[in-house]
């Protein structure tokens, strides 16, 4: 379970027979003194399932034997940070090269332009709060929408892209208009599909591809698209999004990611 192996010992010592692991890390350790005393709670009949691990044991509160659960996965929340995320929109048509940008509106954009130039935009968060030997094991993106002009992409730009980059796209964590095309760490670790929930928000279930990129020393950044540059009908489409800008916190896009320490 996460990287570890648990087994129920006796380990000579006053806790009787309990929950243990084994890392090549750190060895061999008690995991937990589920019944107090010299006797231990004897666990047994182990399984992993979705995301924790399963077990019978004996709590020594007259039951016998029960259901029991150990998981040592936590979880952080991480807002986009308004200084630094913003949109960026293409010098030209077919250029696929950044041109004018807006690091400073509280939305930020999806679709193309009246010029059928795309609108590509990053999200800047900072999760260097996570610990620096945090393993990932999910990571979901959520961003909410705020309005749409013209025809909705959805209906004719196809689904929303998105890449990761540990660290900024350009270079410099300030946006800059060569992030349209900066190389991305891994390029499409999640799709957002036409189907929002409840207020609108919108979210992406990240691939597994994307968990090394999530940086523990600094900022993680994610870039959106559409899978269709433009529709060419010389007429602006787009989506309008609340960016890190946006004047109430909890219409923040949001990157949730799980962990564990080994």
């Amino acid at each position: 379970y996460n990287g570890a192996l648990y087994f129920q010992a006796q380990g000579l010592d006053r806790f009787g027979t309990e929950l243990w692991k084994y890392d090549p890390a750190g060895g061999a350790g008690l995991v937990a003194d589920i019944y107090p005393g010299a006797t231990g709670s004897y666990p047994s009949n182990l399984a992993v399932y979705n995301g924790a691990l399963y077990f019978a044991a004996d709590g020594n509160d007259g039951k016998g034997y029960e259901l029991w659960l150990y998981s040592n996965t936590e979880a952080g929340a991480f807002r986009s940070t308004g200084a630094y995320d913003g949109w960026v929109l293409e010098s030209g048509e077919t250029t696929n090269v950044g041109g004018t940008l807006n690091a400073g509106a509280t939305t930020f954009n999806l679709g193309d332009n009246a010029q059928n130039r795309q609108y590509r935009s990053i999200l800047s968060f900072d999760t260097s709060s996570l610990p620096d030997t945090a393993v990932v094991t999910s990571a979901t993106l959520k961003i909410r929408r705020k309005s749409v002009a013209g025809t909705n992409p959805f209906t004719t730009h196809g689904k929303i892209r998105a890449d990761i980059r540990k660290g900024p796209f350009g270079g410099n964590v300030k946006l800059q208009a060569k992030d349209f095309q900066a190389a991305a760490t891994k390029a499409k670790i999640g799709t957002i599909k036409n189907n929002p929930g409840a207020s609108n928000w919108y979210s992406a279930k990240l691939a597994n591809t994307a968990y090394t990129c999530i940086n523990t020393k600094g900022v993680t950044q994610v870039r959106l698209r559409f899978a269709t540059d433009d529709n060419n009908d010389n007429g602006a489409d787009y989506l309008r999004f609340h960016s890190g800008d946006a004047c109430v916190l909890s219409d923040r896009p949001i990157l949730e990611v799980t962990y564990y320490v080994p």
